[in-house]
């Protein structure tokens, strides 16, 4: 695990591993990574890195206005992106 990753996001990468993080390889369960307030896609780096390790198809959701927009907007976009992603399930990881 990398050693960059907070212990709250180590927490989530252990238990995510252990259940099998809701399917994995290419015809798993895509994960959407929506970076936080002020985040930008280099924030999630190394999260995203983790993700993609354990096998898993992960998808980069900036917020709205370079992650300081407001929360409707940042909802309608990861709306639309799930929609484009035509997938049955998603997981959701908010950072």
């Amino acid at each position: 695990m990398p050693p960059s990753l907070s212990p709250r996001r180590r927490m989530f990468l252990a238990a995510a591993t252990a259940r099998g993080a809701g399917g994995t390889g290419a015809g798993g369960v895509p994960v959407l990574v929506v970076a936080g307030y002020g985040g930008d896609v280099g924030s999630v780096g190394p999260l995203v890195q983790a993700l993609e390790k354990l096998g898993r198809t992960v998808v980069v959701v900036p917020g709205a206005d370079a992650g300081r927009g407001g929360i409707a907007d940042s909802a309608r976009l990861l709306t639309q992106t799930v929609n484009r992603l035509d997938a049955r399930y998603v997981d959701v990881v908010g950072y």
